[in-house]
């Protein structure tokens, strides 16, 4: 497999020299647009307008795309072109920004591509939910097309030229995107059903958990990808502790007609309010988390100094991680419960 990824260099070193500072903020932009906080923006949106079944379908599709794909970048462990190049005669640079996500998804392998994935499950599902809805019918439904297409070509290409990914991460990315959409398209029509009314529902999401995180490969050195997976996997369950109550009915409350009059007047109140809450409280959530665990982490610390160090390292990662898919949570539980409680009490 090696051998494909490093046989694509030459191309990524071609794609480069047509570099220019409004390019390098368009392709960075397209990176950022199907990132894991691009998708913790957007989601709550669509539960404030009232499409919560549509936000827990994309939200479990997105815990999908980035476990398989990030599982799959830590068990083949195929460093990025940037990485390769050092190796070869290519002249290969890191165009990705210096600070947030984008920093950090250096860090990580490189094949396949989940920006490549996720930009495809994304939106080529989430026109098929508004064609099943009604929304995109006809001549829409085929410019809507053609503008995903030209989104997710956009996507693709970006993540060669910022260097981050050789054609073959972004072919394996896209053809892993083209069987899990159709296979998520048939799972789709009973999940949120089962959510609201399965008596069990917990439990088996709580095993489903533990089993990912048991299951999921150790990579020849450490990466950030385990935790960007986890991410969603701890957003999933906040938002399942929010929609398995059904929330006294206040998600069917939110529905907005689009078609109206003062609707965005009813979405920018909801967005002000609810943005603020739930950066708010995923915030305090992360803080407090750290905070009480600090005591427990400068034990692990003391431990690795007197002989213990990869076992102290690996229970204090495991603690960052709980802090980390908890602040997730919170953010579910926030978007799917807090808020829509505040919106009825604020007659939003």
């Amino acid at each position: 497999m090696l051998q494909y990824v490093s046989s694509g260099l030459h191309t990524v070193a071609k794609v480069q020299q047509m570099r220019t500072p409004t390019l390098d903020r368009v392709m960075k932009w397209t990176a950022w647009s199907v990132s894991v906080e691009f998708y913790a923006t957007f989601l709550p949106l669509l539960v404030w307008i009232g499409r919560w079944q549509l936000a827990c379908r994309l939200t479990y599709l997105m815990m999908t795309c980035l476990y398989v794909g990030n599982a799959l970048k830590d068990l083949l462990s195929i460093p990025r072109p940037f990485y390769l190049a050092q190796e070869n005669v290519h002249a290969i640079q890191k165009v990705g920004s210096q600070k947030g996500s984008q920093k950090t998804d250096t860090e990580e392998y490189g094949l396949p591509s989940t920006h490549a994935l996720n930009g495809l499950c994304f939106s080529l599902y989430t026109l098929v939910e508004l064609n099943r809805i009604g929304y995109l019918v006809g001549k829409q439904l085929y410019i809507a097309i053609g503008g995903a297409t030209a989104w997710v070509s956009l996507v693709c290409f970006g993540r060669v030229y910022l260097g981050m990914h050789c054609p073959a991460d972004v072919m394996v990315g896209l053809l892993l995107g083209t069987c899990i959409l159709p296979l998520w398209c048939i799972v789709d029509t009973w999940l949120v059903p089962w959510l609201v009314t399965s008596s069990h529902v917990v439990l088996y999401h709580v095993l489903l958990t533990s089993m990912l995180i048991a299951a999921y490969p150790q990579p020849v050195v450490h990466t950030p990808s385990f935790k960007y997976c986890m991410s969603f996997v701890g957003a999933s369950l906040g938002l399942l502790f929010s929609v398995w109550s059904n929330n006294n009915g206040r998600l069917e409350g939110l529905w907005l007609d689009l078609n109206g009059e003062s609707w965005s007047l009813v979405l920018l109140k909801r967005v002000a309010v609810g943005l603020g809450v739930t950066v708010l409280l995923k915030k305090a959530s992360k803080n407090l988390g750290m905070l009480l665990l600090r005591p427990l982490c400068n034990v692990l610390e003391s431990n690795a100094k007197v002989g213990k160090p990869a076992k102290g390292q690996r229970t204090s990662d495991t603690f960052v991680l709980v802090v980390h898919m908890s602040s997730y949570g919170v953010l579910g539980w926030s978007t799917f419960y807090f808020c829509p409680l505040l919106f009825d009490w604020f007659g939003m």
